[in-house]
């Protein structure tokens, strides 16, 4: 059975009553985001928040109180601990719209394979576009896949699959952009690609120094692609069944910086 996604959030248990006790109170909860941004007087907060200006203080001292925030010479801001917190709330708020918008394909798919940072980073997905094969395109999201990576001289991959046709597009673009893989992958999909009819290829530009590879010793279920132009995902319906005709992609410039990061992270999962 596939487990509900939120199953994965770890909390530590002092950390979740904090962001329980802040997400209880909507005038708690506008009192961080508006320290989070910059410090304050009592008058700046009472006229953004357009509140009672006795539950206004009231709820800054019970912030003062739980060490969320301080006051200094008539300046409320937040405490080391309060701005951490307001962070991950933010986050909190991110992540849960990038599931809401993309529900039907987290919900469909196994996570089992995400680690707790990739779920609290999943709101890099968020703005991405849902790309879908259909009856009539079949071959749509490889398409898709084959025209946004033919323009990529930088591709950092994660290769849970072994397919010719995948492996084929990647060593065309490697040769005609002069481009670099960085390539995560494992012995058994190492070994097809060495038995393929492309090995000789492959093999010549790893000499090159064009292809990198990290061998992971555990089983990888999610296809991520992190490029200078673009990101993608796709995932598996359960450990033996890959799914080609579902794909997460991302364009903008800053997501795709972010994805850029989080492959790094696997990059020093699989070396440890």
């Amino acid at each position: 059975m596939t487990p509900c996604l939120f199953d994965e959030l770890d909390f530590i248990e002092d950390t979740f009553d904090l962001t329980r006790y802040i997400l209880t109170s909507e005038i708690r909860l506008n009192l961080l985001l508006s320290l989070y941004d910059k410090p304050k007087i009592l008058g700046e907060i009472k006229s953004e928040l357009n509140k009672k200006p006795e539950n206004i203080l009231r709820s800054l001292n019970e912030l003062i109180d739980r060490k969320l925030a301080v006051k200094s010479d008539k300046i409320y801001s937040l405490s080391s601990t309060g701005h951490l917190l307001t962070m991950n709330i933010i986050n909190l708020f991110e992540n849960w719209n990038s599931i809401d918008r993309h529900f039907d394909f987290w919900q469909k798919h196994s996570i089992n394979s995400f680690t707790s940072k990739f779920i609290k980073k999943i709101n890099i997905w968020e703005n991405a576009e849902f790309i879908e094969s259909d009856t009539i395109e079949f071959d749509k999201t490889f398409k898709v896949y084959f025209e946004n990576l033919n323009e990529s001289k930088e591709i950092n991959m994660i290769l849970p699959i072994f397919s010719k046709m995948y492996i084929d597009v990647v060593l065309e673009t490697l040769i005609k952009n002069d481009a670099t893989l960085n390539l995560i992958t494992n012995n058994s999909i190492l070994d097809l690609i060495h038995e393929n009819d492309s090995k000789n290829v492959f093999n010549s530009l790893i000499k090159e120094n064009k292809i990198q590879i990290i061998l992971a010793d555990y089983d990888l279920e999610m296809f991520f692609t992190s490029c200078d132009n673009f990101s993608s995902l796709f995932l598996f319906y359960d450990k033996m069944l890959f799914d080609d005709s579902e794909m997460l992609l991302i364009k903008d410039e800053e997501n795709i910086k972010n994805a850029k990061n989080m492959f790094s992270y696997f990059e020093y999962l699989a070396k440890i």
